[in-house]
């Protein structure tokens, strides 16, 4: 899995795009957005390929639903609710049966997450 950043003119806007994830990431992927819709995990850390440099996310249940944050260069922090993450379970399930494509998984006024599983959107 690979997790890139493309930022605009502003630094604290952008996309961050989940990518490079073959089947095995995309399970794991959906199985820990899973887990946050369901209540079973407060968090769930999603982290570059060992070898590749990139940026950690961690994902999280909040009552609000902020959406995507920079914490640091390299660290970012998502954080929507259980219904929300239910939701975002429910974009990423289609690829399980299809890689092709693209889908926009949130949004907010600075930050879009987009999963691209090929790395082509």
């Amino acid at each position: 899995m690979i997790i890139d950043v493309i930022l605009s003119a502003d630094p604290d806007r952008g996309t961050l795009l989940i990518w490079g994830v073959g089947q095995a990431g995309l399970e794991a992927l959906l199985h820990g957005v899973t887990c946050l819709a369901s209540g079973s995990a407060p968090a769930y850390v999603l982290s570059p390929q060992p070898a590749i440099q990139g940026v950690t996310l961690e994902a999280k249940v909040t009552r609000a639903d902020t959406g995507l944050r920079r914490i640091a260069a390299d660290r970012y922090e998502w954080c929507l609710s259980r219904t929300e993450w239910d939701n975002v379970a429910g974009l990423i399930e289609p690829f399980r049966h299809d890689s092709a494509g693209f889908q926009f998984l949130s949004e907010n006024d600075r930050w879009t997450v987009i999963l691209a599983p090929t790395g082509r959107y």
